[in-house]
């Protein structure tokens, strides 16, 4: 077996990793853009398994606090790991252009407070499951606007035309009485209530999405405060044995933490064979688990 791989340096800072014989085996995650090792064997040693790859039947919190960004990454490193460039037909536009996934921000444009519990359940629930009609991944996450107003960002795998997106959220918005104000002044209920954007490629996009999506704010008050589709929830992250890829890291930079550490810029395709069978597999299986 391999030489385990140690790291001496303090806490957080980049270093170079090198080996130690008789540690034991370590085990690499294969993160979007990055790889997560942690000891498997040995607690008391060193490593175990990170807080950031917790488990838990209740990804919903309604607090935003560090547990839930750390399953927040966790889902999005599994989103944009299972997301793949790919030509779609803009009926808009009317050509063909390349398509990761969608970013959409719904908002609620009155003046009048909406209790975030009760806008989950009556406007972004009815959007979600318009949504999972369409098939494909999401992940929700709910913020404030400076004057106190919910509104939510959401991460989608597929293609949505903006006007499709605004006539659903609307209708939510219609019907909940929400939107009179608006049509009172401008004697109409198309309130440009939405943003939709498409993403082309994603080159870093999963690392400004972790920092832009899992801003912190306050929630102590009830209602969930992020969510996403079930498959993200049941689908374990691609691991690899230390042993088959310790060449292949030991000279290469790394973030190092208590727990765990984090070896940047890491794209799939740049691990070695063996550890590339792996994850092809894995994406195999949890694109089948991921199909709605």
């Amino acid at each position: 077996m391999a030489a385990a791989l140690v790291y001496e340096k303090r806490a957080g800072e980049i270093t170079m990793m090198t080996p130690r014989p008789n540690v034991g085996p370590e085990v690499y995650q294969i993160r979007a853009g990055y790889l997560l090792g942690y000891r498997k064997d040995v607690i008391h040693e060193g490593w175990h398994r990170p807080a950031i790859v917790i488990k838990s039947n209740k990804p919903n919190c309604a607090s935003f606090g560090a547990s839930a960004r750390k399953r927040m990454t966790r889902a999005l490193d599994l989103f944009f790991l299972l997301c793949e460039p790919k030509w779609i037909y803009n009926p808009i536009t009317h050509k063909k252009h390349q398509h990761t996934a969608t970013l959409i921000t719904l908002t609620i444009p009155t003046s009048k407070k909406v209790d975030r519990k009760w806008a989950n359940r009556y406007l972004l629930n009815r959007f979600i499951a318009w949504l999972k009609n369409q098939g494909g991944i999401y992940i929700w996450k709910a913020e404030y606007t400076q004057k106190g107003q919910i509104h939510y960002h959401i991460v989608y795998s597929r293609f949505v035309e903006h006007s499709r997106v605004r006539k659903i959220w609307n209708n939510a918005l219609k019907e909940a009485r929400l939107l009179d104000g608006y049509a009172k002044q401008y004697g109409h209920f198309n309130a440009p209530s939405t943003e939709t954007k498409g993403i082309i490629a994603h080159k870093d996009l999963a690392a400004y999405l972790r920092k832009y999506i899992s801003k912190n704010g306050d929630f102590k008050k009830g209602g969930r405060c992020w969510g996403c589709s079930e498959s993200l929830e049941k689908i374990k992250l691609c691991e690899v044995d230390g042993s088959l890829i310790d060449d292949f890291i030991k000279e290469r930079p790394a973030r190092i933490y208590e727990e765990f550490c984090i070896v940047p810029d890491v794209k799939p395709s740049d691990l070695p064979a063996e550890a590339q069978v792996r994850f092809t597999s894995w994406k195999s299986d949890a694109i089948a688990t991921a199909k709605p």
